[in-house]
């Protein structure tokens, strides 16, 4: 149980009684039915966020934000144009509390460009907050590669086998100058860095872009990364990037995104 919330609760329980009996001392007439409205609308205020979090945990609000999605996007990646109210909901992320100081802020100016104007790329996961794995309410930063390259062959596990090899960098001292920036950008969590272009002793002859990105969970078809690749949306004028909103992908690439997670 959380003390300090249920401390919270009675706190302003106690204040709206006060309030009621000090309108009953000044000659006001209060309703019973106002009574009751005042507490709801205390304990709806103060559980509002237990209750979020509550909500956004679950898998049936992911469920939702897939529904009634374009049939044209069936096998396309397209970009939201001219989105109606519930559309713009959706592709809202408000930054957390911590983030408001941090350079990822970035990400939050440049969404309308890199919604309105990016470019969608491919794009894997090199190290992520280990909480965007399991159930949760709250975005993290991450670590990711993506390529501009769209000639190159088989460039998802390309690209997933060099993400491997600079994760395996974490917490070690390589000689190579190469190996050492990179060890050094993994190892250090708290790094924020944008469009580092990986060098070709590294890259396994691919065009490949290292850069940090914050993932938003609402914007994942399941609410938490399930598989190491997605899209990415970057522009040229932005070092921002940001994962592509899950309703905008095509349905055969979520289902067999998805299908990963359902054997755990």
């Amino acid at each position: 149980m959380n003390w300090h919330k249920a401390y919270i609760l009675f706190v302003c329980l106690m204040a709206t009684n006060v309030a009621l009996r000090l309108l009953r001392k000044l000659g006001a007439r209060v309703p019973a039915p106002w009574e009751a409205a005042a507490f709801a609308a205390v304990c709806l205020v103060v559980l509002a966020p237990a209750i979020r979090r509550r909500v956004v945990s679950g898998r049936g609000v992911y469920k939702l934000y897939r529904l009634r999605r374009d049939p044209a996007l069936a096998d396309a990646f397209p970009l939201p144009r001219r989105p109606g109210l519930l559309e713009r909901l959706y592709l809202r992320a408000r930054p957390p509390r911590w983030c408001k100081t941090d350079d990822l802020m970035l990400v939050y100016g440049e969404r309308e460009k890199l919604l309105g104007e990016g470019a969608i790329v491919p794009a894997v996961l090199v190290q992520a907050n280990v909480r965007l794995f399991r159930r949760g309410a709250d975005d993290h930063p991450a670590g990711v590669l993506y390529t501009t390259d769209r000639e190159a062959e088989q460039v998802t596990p390309r690209m997933l086998a060099v993400a491997h090899r600079l994760f395996s960098l974490k917490n070690t001292e390589p000689e190579d100058a190469d190996e050492a920036r990179f060890a050094r950008m993994v190892s250090y969590e708290m790094g924020r860095e944008f469009r580092v272009t990986v060098p070709e002793s590294l890259s396994g002859g691919l065009d490949l872009t290292f850069t940090t990105i914050m993932v938003h969970r609402k914007h994942l078809p399941d609410g938490r990364l399930v598989a190491p690749y997605f899209p990415l949306l970057i522009h040229p004028e932005s070092r921002a990037a940001m994962i592509l909103p899950a309703r905008y992908w095509p349905d055969e690439f979520m289902r067999e995104w998805l299908r990963l997670g359902e054997a755990e």
